[in-house]
């Protein structure tokens, strides 16, 4: 079985595809001269929309104001809301990646750990008894055989 985590690489460079926008920055908003003035909240919510981090989160929009000609128990139609709740949340596929660079970190730190009191306790073993244990790591990756 193919694990599903091995084509994800380095998590800096799955995040950051635009370097100018960080992992964690919900939308980037320029504050110079925009092209058109904004005169509408309808303009000013398609306006946020082209600014949001789209890659990290995922926004939805929902109609809110009075239910009894339009409306529903679930919300109201955007063209008949009168004004509009923006709800976001992280992506599950960038949540689970994190989990995994982040397990995958911590088990490397480990296994560092473990590596180094290993080479200490075979130094001491060398300084009393020479040099009868020989061991030899090893990186095995895809040009090695």
């Amino acid at each position: 079985m193919k694990n599903k985590y091995l084509d994800y690489g380095n998590l800096a460079t799955f995040f950051e595809k635009d370097e100018s926008v960080p992992p964690r920055q919900l939308a980037s908003i320029p504050l110079g001269d925009l092209e058109k003035p904004i005169t509408n909240g309808r303009e000013l919510l398609e306006y946020l929309s082209k600014c949001l981090n789209k890659d990290r989160y995922q926004f939805r929009n929902r109609g809110r104001g009075s239910r009894k000609e339009h409306g529903n128990a679930y919300g109201i139609r955007l063209e008949h809301a009168e004004w509009v709740a923006i709800y976001f949340q992280e992506k599950e596929s960038v949540v689970e990646k994190e989990i995994f660079q982040r397990k995958r970190w911590k088990d490397r730190y480990e296994l560092h750990q473990i590596i180094y009191q290993l080479s200490k306790q075979l130094y001491d073993h060398q300084q009393r008894y020479g040099d009868d244990i020989e061991i030899e790591f090893k990186n095995v990756g895809e040009n090695n055989e």
